[in-house]
């Protein structure tokens, strides 16, 4: 049922893989899509830095939507919830690094 509704939404969003909410949270992983593709938080949404603020915009328009970044180390998060910022969302959590989203979150898949 998650995946089936995950589909739907990417239909409507245009995005290759649709973004769902864990916890009531956006979950960003801003690595690259290679790094995305070696492991991941599960649910978690591909948003590589250089494209953040435009894939996050089109998967949670409404600026007020919780949303918890996470990279390799958490540099590249808290870039890119300086990005977010810029574009008006006002709920914004860094994670930190791979380690900490998956301790948070559970075991990653691929």
């Amino acid at each position: 049922m998650k995946r089936m509704l995950a589909l739907l939404l990417a239909a409507a969003f245009g995005l290759a893989e649709a973004a769902t909410l864990i916890d009531g949270r956006l979950v960003v992983d801003v690595r690259t899509p290679e790094e995305y593709a070696a492991g991941h938080v599960d649910g978690a949404l591909s948003a590589p830095l250089d494209a953040v603020g435009d894939i996050v915009a089109r998967a949670a328009p409404d600026r007020d939507t919780p949303v918890a970044l996470y990279c390799r180390s958490g540099r590249r998060a808290e870039a890119a919830m300086q990005i977010l910022q810029g574009r008006g969302y006002r709920q914004l959590e860094n994670l930190g690094g791979l380690d900490a989203a998956e301790r948070r979150y559970g075991p990653l898949v691929k």
